[in-house]
């Protein structure tokens, strides 16, 4: 399982924290942690890669709003991170994720997810909320996007 959903984990410890490897390595495994203590009550109603996902934020959300305890950190390939650390060059891509690293977190969470192709219905199990809920919140961050990045 950790294996298939392995480069979802990546990238949410990435896109959704301070884009510094270091830290990124530190939620990775806090995530593992909380999946393979949470495996035996996973019972299929839903996509397993979409309860990785919710399991994987709330793991992250929980880290915002709290210090965690210190963990003996188990080293995990540096390569995928360094790869996803190097973004383009283009200065047009470089300044939507300034303005996307810019928006608070459940904006940020949201616009990641619709960026990774997840479909509204579990985007919205993801996040607990009601889908047109989800798709009034998102068509109202793209807006604001919009409006920053063209100013």
């Amino acid at each position: 399982m950790l294996h298939r959903n392995e480069s979802i984990i990546y990238r949410l410890c990435f896109a959704l924290g301070d884009h510094s490897v270091e830290n990124a390595q530190d939620l990775f495994q806090d995530i593992c942690l909380h999946l393979w203590e949470g495996w035996d009550k996973y019972k299929g109603q839903c996509k397993e890669s979409t309860w990785v996902y919710k399991i994987a934020t709330n793991t992250l959300k929980m880290s915002h709003r709290q210090r965690r305890k210190h963990i003996e950190v188990v080293p995990v390939d540096k390569c995928l991170f360094e790869r996803m650390a190097d973004r383009t060059k283009d200065s047009r891509i470089e300044g939507l994720y300034e303005i996307i690293d810019g928006l608070d977190p459940g904006e940020k969470r949201l616009v990641y997810l619709y960026l990774d192709g997840i479909p509204m219905k579990e985007i919205s199990v993801i996040v607990g909320k009601s889908e047109s809920a989800v798709k009034q919140k998102l068509h109202r961050t793209i807006h604001k996007i919009r409006d920053r990045y063209e100013n």
